[in-house]
């Protein structure tokens, strides 16, 4: 199984600046995509698969579902990791299960997946194993003066049967906030929507004015990931749906 390289972090609070303008004499940088993918399975059966690849600084490796995405082509704004949403139930003991059953006449709320990581120190020593709120990562280097993150998905698919789509089926995140930890540095971006569904109009969750020209890691927590599923929709068992998610990023550089 392919294992992915993520930074350490944490939470802290929140500060709220003005995210809007553009800086003179910058240049535009971007748009930079990441693609991701949240999945259902309405099954009792489960089943993994392989996680992103994305590249960076490097001391935490998500070793299994969801995994995620990246996009690490630019050298100075790099999405280094962005989430798969894979949508299940946690029973008593807080064990996670994929196959989910649906109520036609009442309909259900799931709950998205955590990750699962290894966290490495900087010398690449193991530290410790845990399960981690999703999240997405944004480096940019001392040339970017500010960015922008913004997300959309498009509708549910059936995997069995593409033309059979669930546009009433939704993703929702809450509680959104920003993680800082040992290898993070620079200034500190700020979200601008905390709470939100994810849908064709692309959201802006947060970005970053770099006032002093350092250079920053920053990440967006969401601790809180859930997808309504109404009544009355024509959802049968052993269907699997799979929304394709866009992450953007996009920015200015000196």
């Amino acid at each position: 199984m392919k294992s992915t390289k993520l930074v350490a972090l944490g939470i802290v609070g929140l500060t709220v600046l003005s995210l809007g303008g553009q800086i003179s004499q910058a240049a535009e940088k971007g748009p930079i995509d990441a693609k991701t993918t949240g999945k259902v399975k309405f099954s009792t059966e489960t089943e993994e698969e392989e996680t992103g690849n994305p590249t960076g600084p490097g001391t935490v490796k998500p070793e299994k579902v969801p995994g995620g995405g990246s996009n690490t082509s630019d050298p100075d704004l790099k999405i280094l990791f962005a989430p798969n949403f894979v949508f299940g139930t946690v029973d008593a003991e807080g064990n996670f299960e994929q196959g989910v059953k649906y109520d036609t006449k009442k309909g259900n709320t799931f709950q998205a997946m955590k990750q699962d990581v290894k966290i490495y120190d900087e010398d690449g020593n193991f530290e410790k194993q845990e399960k981690m709120d999703n999240f997405t990562q944004i480096f940019n280097s001392d040339q970017v003066v500010d960015w922008t993150l913004s997300v959309k998905a498009d509708d549910f698919t059936c995997v069995e049967t593409p033309a059979k789509t669930q546009p009433k089926m939704t993703m929702s995140v809450a509680g959104t906030k920003m993680g800082t930890g040992t290898s993070q540095y620079g200034e500190q971006a700020t979200v601008t929507n905390e709470d939100f569904v994810l849908g064709k109009d692309a959201t802006v969750i947060g970005g970053l004015e770099d006032t002093k020209g350092d250079g920053a890691i920053n990440s967006f927590m969401f601790p809180n990931v859930t997808l309504n599923v109404p009544q009355g929709l024509g959802i049968e068992d052993n269907e699997t749906y799979i929304s394709n998610i866009t992450w953007t990023l996009a920015g200015n550089v000196k």
